[in-house]
């Protein structure tokens, strides 16, 4: 039988009723003028009334929170209870009475339940935190050889499914050993970084970059051709030859990359564009470095 000391009601995120689903101590009658949840109790408990509804519709459910009638000569209170559905919120309100066993194990209940939810939500973030973690460069901090490479490969097959192109960047530091024998590695891994946010701020939001190995850098451009992408690669190596970087003791240095392009015209394998852009940053080191080749 339902408790004929409390009411249940169906609400929306406001706190306005839609729906008495039950009804044991006469709050239809309360309920009239519109005012919603909030005019069934006194101004000093609204805040907590607010205070209530914020939290069932952030975490979705809330227990025993204490709030007092219009008229306290009349009625010493209610304690309310909620939970989030996809229909809005479900409150339970039930009049302040004397403790009883029941109450302490629906307490212990109710408290074994926050603690799940959020337990709960600690998990989804952990869970999106680890999956960062698995998916970025720590030193760089952009995506790492996995995660590049399965960029690469998603876009190779719908190159060779559609017949639609794409194209890679093959990117090599110039002297990256020179750069930690002379000035140090942690200078060496300031560079990479640096290296990293450079290549980014030149790419539009669909392309990808990630770390390949090394000091190399991979970067895959979606419907872009071998020119487009030459073009993206000269703006990349002009962009890091300008930028001055600082070593121990205030001093200054500067490096230069090397760039291979290839755009996909054909071939049976990811493997073979791989191959053809990095054949084209070995074409650009022979050269002379500090250009790109496609």
């Amino acid at each position: 039988m339902i408790n004929q000391k409390g009411a249940g009601l169906l609400c929306d995120l406001n706190g306005r009723v839609s729906e008495v689903i039950f009804d044991g101590i006469g709050i239809s009658k309360k309920l009239e003028d519109g005012r919603g949840l909030a005019g069934l109790f006194s101004p000093a408990s609204r805040l907590e009334l607010d205070s209530f509804l914020r939290e069932v519709s952030s975490s979705g459910a809330s227990f025993n929170r204490e709030v007092f009638c219009l008229d306290r000569e009349k009625c010493l209170g209610f304690t309310l209870n909620g939970l989030k559905t996809s229909e809005g919120l479900v409150i339970t309100v039930t009049e302040a009475r004397p403790e009883s066993e029941y109450d302490e194990l629906f307490n212990e209940i109710s408290a074994l339940n926050n603690e799940l939810v959020n337990a709960r939500r600690e998990l989804a973030r952990k869970n999106v935190e680890l999956d960062r973690l698995a998916s970025i460069d720590p030193l760089t901090g952009i995506p790492n050889r996995r995660v590049i490479l399965e960029f690469a490969s998603e876009h190779f097959l719908l190159a060779k499914r559609y017949n639609i192109t794409f194209s890679l960047v093959m990117i090599d530091l110039d002297h990256f050993k020179r750069v930690n024998d002379t000035y140090g590695h942690q200078a060496g891994d300031v560079v990479l970084k640096k290296t990293g946010v450079l290549v980014e701020r030149n790419l539009r939001d669909t392309d990808h970059v990630g770390r390949y190995g090394g000091e190399e850098i991979l970067i895959v451009l979606p419907n872009t051709d071998a020119s487009q992408a030459f073009q993206v690669a000269e703006r990349i190596r002009e962009d890091i030859s300008r930028e001055v970087f600082q070593a121990e003791g205030g001093v200054s240095f500067t490096v230069t990359v090397s760039l291979g392009v290839s755009a996909y015209d054909g071939e049976d394998s990811l493997e073979t564009l791989l191959g053809r852009a990095d054949r084209a940053l070995y074409r650009a080191k022979e050269n002379g470095r500090n250009q790109v080749h496609s």
